[in-house]
């Protein structure tokens, strides 16, 4: 069901190519795209959700933090926006995780040193 209703709402994951289409392209492959397309199940995509709740897991035994598992939330004003978080954490918190498959172990050790905190403006992260 969740995916069903999330293929009718713009998220964070399909919001970008909309906003970026320019007025003379034709809309016929970007609606394809948005309502019909069913292929979710890429190596990196079925990787992620294999580990999803671990990754969690290991968050939450290094930040005591919780982590409530939550849906997709649309907006009451213009319900044809959405989001689908990973989780909740405490009242005003959220949670996205990534995945990777495979990452060299330097580049690893330099994300693991930055504190990373995402905006988003106008759509866009930043």
């Amino acid at each position: 069901m969740w995916r069903e209703m999330r293929k009718n709402i713009l998220t964070a994951s399909n919001f970008d190519v909309v906003v970026k289409r320019r007025i003379c392209t034709p809309c016929h492959n970007l609606l394809q795209r948005l309502l019909y397309n069913q292929n979710k199940n890429t190596k990196s995509i079925l990787y992620g959700r294999n580990n999803e709740d671990r990754a969690i897991k290991k968050y939450e035994e290094n930040t005591s933090n919780f982590v409530k598992k939550c849906g997709l939330f649309i907006d009451r004003e213009y319900p044809f926006l959405g989001a689908s978080p990973d989780g909740l954490i405490d009242e005003d918190g959220l949670i996205e995780v990534k995945c990777i498959p495979s990452i060299g172990s330097d580049k690893l050790l330099q994300v693991k040193k930055k504190d990373v905190c995402f905006e988003i403006i106008n759509g866009l992260i930043r």
